[in-house]
């Protein structure tokens, strides 16, 4: 179950975009990120199945983040 792959979880209410131009505000629209789970699984695939049966959103994004 995913439930037990869960390792963290987070909220990003907002964000900004810091450039040498200065900083702004990124709107909140459907390519922001509001926040992440990160889960542990044997593989991407493993890692893909797990994701695709949450039942709360339409669509997801799944990346892939090497520990050491």
């Amino acid at each position: 179950m995913l439930e037990d792959k869960i390792i963290e979880k987070g909220h990003l209410p907002r964000g900004k975009e810091i450039s040498d131009a200065g900083t702004v505000d990124l709107p909140m629209g459907l390519e922001s990120i509001t926040g992440y789970v990160v889960i542990e699984a044997e593989s991407f695939e493993a890692a893909e199945k797990l994701a695709a049966k949450n039942p709360y959103i339409s669509s997801i994004r799944v990346y892939e983040i090497m520990g050491e």
